[in-house]
């Protein structure tokens, strides 16, 4: 099933990118929880020495991408599922060569309560222990891609979703458009607006493998799925332990009524898996030796 978001949020100021410090990231840098999320404050025009006043200038978008590569639209994300988290923004002042970022994701009720798990997805991007909550931010002023328009910027980290009744949540951003002369003159941060997106309901029609379907089993490495009447294509497939926690989530290509699967990484156990179309989803039972 393919879903697709995209999120246009206010980018915004955040701590300074401009001292060396800051430059690392703003909450490593010293500057603390600039996103909105938790009271603090939306920008870095405020509190901690950060920056100057917002701009309009620098503009950012969020896109979530599901696991099968689509962007998400829908304004819902899937409980238990590892999206791709694309960070672009954008400002047409020419020495505008460098921005950061910060982001975060909590309960959309309170704005207080961690929501999903960060991960870093490459080497100028961490994930920070901010307290009650973490927080995603450079930790490197990264290189703007120059166009005819301006700069353009764009990075990316990973979100893996609430489990099942996770319920609504709020993605912040801020991003701030920097020239790298290691004062705030001249930067261009802009106010973070956040976002809330809603639970998908997963209630779908479960259809149930049979054993002659999920081969071999048990299995040392490869697993086959012996799939009826779907279309062929890409679809999301979910290896859970017996205490639900899942153990392996991959994009899996469905060609000539089967699925193969290489589960060698797992640990010998039993496992549950299920492969989802959207409106219906196969699931089933296997051992791996």
């Amino acid at each position: 099933m393919k879903k697709q978001l995209l999120f246009t949020v206010l980018a915004g100021s955040f701590a300074t990118l401009i001292f060396s410090s800051h430059a690392v990231g703003p909450y490593n840098g010293g500057a603390g929880n600039h996103t909105g999320s938790l009271g603090s404050p939306a920008n870095c025009s405020t509190g901690s020495g950060c920056h100057a006043t917002n701009n309009t200038n620098t503009t950012a978008s969020l896109l979530l991408v599901s696991p099968t590569n689509d962007t998400v639209k829908d304004g819902q994300y899937l409980p238990n599922t590892n999206y791709k988290v694309v960070v672009v923004g954008a400002n047409p002042t020419a020495n505008l060569v460098k921005f950061g970022f910060q982001a975060s994701c909590v309960d959309n009720a309170t704005s207080t309560t961690q929501k999903g798990t960060f991960t870093s997805s490459n080497s100028q991007v961490s994930v920070i222990n901010g307290g009650a909550i973490k927080l995603v931010e450079q930790n490197t002023p990264i290189s703007a891609v120059t166009t005819p328009a301006g700069n353009a910027y764009g990075t990316t980290f990973n979100w893996t979703s609430p489990a099942t009744g996770g319920g609504a949540v709020k993605f912040y951003l801020t991003l701030n458009a920097v020239n790298g002369n290691t004062t705030s003159s001249g930067d261009q941060p802009n106010a973070a607006t956040p976002l809330t997106f809603t639970e998908k309901p997963t209630s779908v029609s479960n259809i149930k493998l049979e054993s002659s379907d999920l081969y071999p089993n048990p299995t040392r490495a490869e697993l086959i799925l012996k799939i009826k009447d779907w279309t062929a294509g890409n679809y999301q497939v979910i290896i859970y332990g017996l205490d639900g926690k899942v153990m392996l989530q991959q994009t899996a290509s469905l060609s000539a009524g089967a699925v193969q699967i290489n589960v060698a990484q797992l640990a010998p156990g039993a496992y549950f898996i299920s492969l989802n179309d959207g409106g219906k989803k196969l699931v089933g039972s296997f051992i791996k030796n």
